[in-house]
């Protein structure tokens, strides 16, 4: 009797045990998902601006369909279920993007800094009695919260 008992409990340790070790893994391969395996290349100000033309923006239809597809390649289904049921997985997946993108788009926020020297000012004039002047100027502050650009979110 006592010996059943040990085996119960090893069986419950061994099933525990497989349990962590199989969240771990989708934890760690979640993790893998979000990561991204090299860091961002630097993007000139040159670029960004001419790129910016060019941009399309943020679709959930794009993102959804490119997910759908990398799910199949993988092995996951897709369809309906083998009852005819609705792929509410697939349904969930179009849920958690809609709110992803609407969430950007409503809260998230670009701060731009403006870097020193980044603005130069030219001004030219006439006094009141005749006379001309110019000078020049720069920022010789950072610009922070004061301006507003278009910028890209990475």
């Amino acid at each position: 009797m006592a010996n059943s008992a040990n085996e119960s409990v090893t069986d419950i340790t061994a099933s525990a045990t497989n349990l962590i070790t199989s969240i771990k893994t989708i934890v760690d391969l979640i993790k893998g998902i979000f990561t991204p395996s090299t860091p961002l290349p630097n993007i000139s100000k040159l670029e960004i601006g001419m790129g910016m033309g060019f941009r399309e923006g943020l679709s959930k239809m794009d993102i959804w369909s490119a997910s759908v597809d990398k799910q199949a390649k993988i092995g996951i289904p897709i369809a309906n279920l083998p009852s005819g049921a609705k792929n509410n997985y697939i349904a969930k997946d179009k849920i958690i993007i809609d709110e992803l993108i609407n969430n950007i788009h409503e809260k998230a926020k670009v701060e731009i800094i403006i870097p020193v020297n980044e603005i130069l000012v030219s001004v030219r004039g006439v006094t009141s009695n005749g006379g001309t002047f110019s000078t020049m100027g720069v920022n010789d502050i950072p610009q922070i919260g004061v301006s507003k650009g278009e910028g890209i979110i990475r």
